[in-house]
């Protein structure tokens, strides 16, 4: 009996972390493959999310929490450089810090949210070559997801590192004909 009640709170604590990732790598029209290796540089970060903290709240600066997630992923990867062959201009599109005790007393609620849109920009010519728009969402979880507000920014660098690495996430889809 113990075992049971002990696989029923194990299969409900997966159940119940209610995290999601999407993300995509979009090369632009008539742009240039961009090289996995880089070396790819952090460029200007901005928040145009309009998330305004609350008085009660903890503040961060949105845009350098983001610029230094990134910076540390890419360096952390070995594809940092400064200056790089590329140019990582990253805009916060979306941001909700979210509440742990929400979301696990009602998964979905207080959900915390971050999603960007990061350009690969050719430091030489200027061009822009491919968006990699990510959103990560903690939708469920208590305890363990405390701190999700502050943590969410190193998840999303790292699924853009992964991303730029990716060298299968970059093939264009075959057309069905």
């Amino acid at each position: 009996m113990k075992k049971l009640v002990l696989v029923v709170l194990a299969v409900a604590m997966v159940g119940m972390a209610g995290c999601s990732t999407k993300s995509a790598y979009t090369a632009l029209p008539g742009a240039e493959t961009v090289s996995p290796v880089g070396p790819f540089d952090v460029g200007e970060t901005t928040d145009a999310s309009g998330y305004k903290f609350g008085d009660n709240a903890e503040k961060i600066d949105l845009a350098a929490a983001m610029g230094l997630a990134l910076q540390t992923a890419l360096n952390n990867s070995g594809i940092s450089a400064s200056p790089g062959k590329y140019t990582l201009k990253t805009t916060i599109t979306e941001y909700a810090p979210g509440n742990a005790f929400a979301r696990w007393m009602l998964p979905g609620a207080g959900g915390t949210v971050l999603g960007v849109t990061c350009t690969v920009v050719d430091v030489e010519t200027g061009k822009p070559l491919a968006t990699l728009p990510v959103r990560r969402s903690i939708a469920a979880g208590g305890l363990y997801t405390v701190g999700a507000w502050k943590y969410v920014f190193e998840e999303v660098a790292g699924e853009i590192v992964k991303m730029l690495k990716d060298t299968q996430a970059r093939r264009p889809e075959k057309s069905k004909e």
